[in-house]
């Protein structure tokens, strides 16, 4: 029985190259039209056929774009939806790359328990170890995450699932950023307010400030944090009212429709800028920091095995982004 043939054997048997009849087989490189005809006719005539994982895998080895695991991150929304993810992914995908992961973008339906387990299934079946939870655009609670067959590292809080690895902004650094930004403006009755939705996951962060920083500055207000739900309009303009103040901090998942209801005199500063550019003053998590320092956190975890729930949780604070009223993404300071 005749031995199946090869590369190598083609290329003996026609008197060229490996290389020219490596070229000529994948129909790349710079060969005349007669050579390319020759070695297909050969390979045809000896029955030999071109196996196209091997051969996409030689053409990836020689580019250099070869990766030893694959990483995935989970959204809930496309994320050609969010603004700031360009960046994100960009920055994440090169430091995965570096370090030899590619990371694959899935989006999820996390409010459907079915769905999300069958997601969790096809992961492993793919032999996926590492998973990445994107911020959301909606944040959740109550999400059954696979947490015994993966290493995890989320984004932000937008999931307050105890017990996984974080990499997040450092808010207690950017709320006093923002109530400095209006105390330099001379304002003092500062008012705080943040979405009910927001608080039930950060567990009251900036209502605990809000009353600390009153209670330091003498400038007892009755009432100096509001919590907006949606559709408050009315109730959030009474407060505005009552309260008097000469100065609002926006918390991190306010809604237009709040903004709208602020007088055009009243400053106000955001811990969290719904976009770029904005008319108010206010920080922006650094999103790219942030996709490269998740991807060094979960090659740690991977390469010590640390699959499953860890034994503590573990927090990467990154320093956020500021902007002035007006300012372009490339103007943060």
């Amino acid at each position: 029985m005749s031995k199946k043939p090869t590369i190598r054997s083609l290329a003996e048997e026609l008197n060229l190259s490996t290389a020219t009849v490596s070229m000529a087989l994948r129909q790349v490189g710079r060969l005349s039209e007669a050579t390319r005809e020759r070695v297909l006719a050969h390979a045809r005539q000896r029955g030999y056929v071109v196996d196209p994982l091997v051969a996409e895998g030689m053409a990836r080895a020689r580019r250099g774009d070869v990766f030893h695991e694959n990483l995935v991150c989970l959204w809930d929304v496309d994320p050609l939806q969010r603004p700031w993810s360009e960046g994100f992914r960009a920055s994440r995908d090169q430091r995965a790359a570096d370090l030899g992961y590619k990371v694959e973008d899935r989006v999820v339906d996390f409010d459907e328990p079915r769905e999300l387990a069958r997601e969790f299934r096809v992961l492993r079946a793919r032999g996926v170890r590492g998973i990445i939870l994107a911020p959301m655009l909606h944040p959740r609670a109550g999400v059954k995450l696979n947490l015994e067959h993966f290493a995890w590292v989320g984004i932000g809080s937008t999931v307050p699932e105890p017990g996984i690895r974080r990499v997040t902004r450092d808010i207690r650094r950017d709320i006093p950023r923002c109530v400095r930004a209006l105390t330099d403006r001379g304002c003092r009755r500062i008012g705080f307010v943040e979405s009910a939705e927001r608080a039930a996951l950060s567990g009251d962060v900036l209502q605990a400030y809000a009353l600390a920083w009153h209670a330091r500055a003498g400038w007892p207000l009755k009432s100096p944090y509001y919590e907006w739900v949606e559709g408050g309009e009315a109730d959030f303009r009474k407060w505005l009212a009552r309260s008097k103040l000469d100065g609002l901090v926006f918390g991190q998942s306010v809604e237009y429709a709040a903004r709208d209801c602020v007088p055009e005199d009243l400053p106000v500063s955001n811990v969290t800028l719904p976009g770029i550019p904005h008319r108010d003053p206010g920080c922006m998590p650094h999103y790219n920091r942030c996709g490269i320092a998740a991807v060094d956190l979960m090659r740690n975890m991977l390469t010590h095995n640390e699959v499953g729930l860890p034994g503590h949780g573990e927090s990467l604070m990154i320093e956020s982004l500021w902007f002035e009223a007006g300012a372009r993404m490339e103007e943060a300071e």
